[in-house]
């Protein structure tokens, strides 16, 4: 056993660990080799956090990891290669499906538009957090669908990353009508199934909302 000490933000506290030795540790398509890291109770802290925690990453292993933290965006980025041929071709065809579901949207079509949705779809924002493809869609239906004229959705995605058959992007949002008005930024996943893709998850953070996504 040692002392270890996890620092956060106002305070140092000691805990006593044993260490084990991580053979190969990725993250992304990062890897590290023959990492020791410190086993501790975790159990304190995910009561802290309100919810369970597998594990804490330290500045110092974020850092050979390469990530960069957006704290405006409330997400965290990994430094990778730049995109193969095969990755851009991915990436190319989850925008093109993405713009079939803002077209959904806009046509306040609930049917089309639940069909890019995950069965277990999760949005979350600061005003809360929705569950599930048919949760999700009767929201977008009794929020939205019913006004007139329609709102219209815009959405532009950046720096999007692939990982196997899931890809990763951030996205600028606006959601607009004579009565809406709505702007903020995004962190989405999707993944590609069967010759189709669905949206994992989103987590949106609001910059100016005269109507809230979630409530």
């Amino acid at each position: 056993m040692k002392e270890v000490h996890v620092q956060s933000l106002n305070e140092t506290t000691a805990l006593h660990a044993r260490e084990v030795l991580i053979s190969e540790l990725t993250l992304g398509s990062h890897s590290l080799r023959g990492v020791r890291l410190p086993a501790i109770d975790l159990t304190a802290i995910a009561k802290a956090c309100g919810g369970p925690l597998d594990g804490i990453l330290g500045v110092d292993l974020l850092e050979q990891l390469g990530v960069t933290i957006d704290l405006k965006r409330s997400v965290a980025r990994l430094g990778v290669a730049p995109r193969n041929a095969s990755e851009e071709s991915l990436i190319a065809d989850m925008e093109q499906a993405m713009h079939s579901c803002s077209e959904a949207f806009n046509n306040a079509d609930a049917d089309r538009l639940a069909s890019c949705f995950d069965t277990d779809f999760i949005l979350s924002s600061p005003s809360g957090e929705l569950r599930g493809r048919d949760q999700a869609t009767n929201h977008f239906r009794k929020l939205y669908f019913g006004r007139i004229p329609r709102v219209h959705l815009s959405m532009s995605m950046n720096d999007q990353r692939a990982v196997g058959d899931v890809v990763w992007s951030l996205y600028d949002y606006t959601i607009e009508s004579p009565s809406v008005h709505s702007t903020g930024r995004g962190m989405m996943l999707c993944r590609k199934f069967e010759n189709h893709w669905y949206i994992l998850s989103m987590h949106e953070s609001p910059i100016e909302s005269g109507s809230n996504h979630v409530q």
